[in-house]
């Protein structure tokens, strides 16, 4: 994978060694489609990639770590941020 930031400028191609990190941002009340999808989609990319992009999902609060609840479910969901 590779991408260009300008024109004419290239980032070099994430591995398995050197992955592509993505953190997807939850906060208390989020709407479950908003999280769902983009966890579905970037799993898939590191499934096909070979582990070229990893994801985590990470809170909006001064502790990254811990649990939100979506806005139409009760039960907490578990979110470790991954740096």
């Amino acid at each position: 994978m590779s991408a260009g930031v300008a024109a004419g400028v290239t980032v070099p191609a994430a591995t398995a060694a050197s992955p592509l990190r993505v953190q997807i941002l939850m906060f208390d009340g989020v709407e479950e489609q908003d999280f769902i999808a983009p966890v579905e989609v970037l799993g898939l990319a590191g499934k096909l990639t070979g582990g070229a992009l990893q994801s985590s999902w990470c809170r909006a609060a001064a502790t990254r770590t811990g649990t939100v609840r979506a806005r139409t479910g009760s039960t907490p969901i578990r979110v470790s941020c991954v740096a």
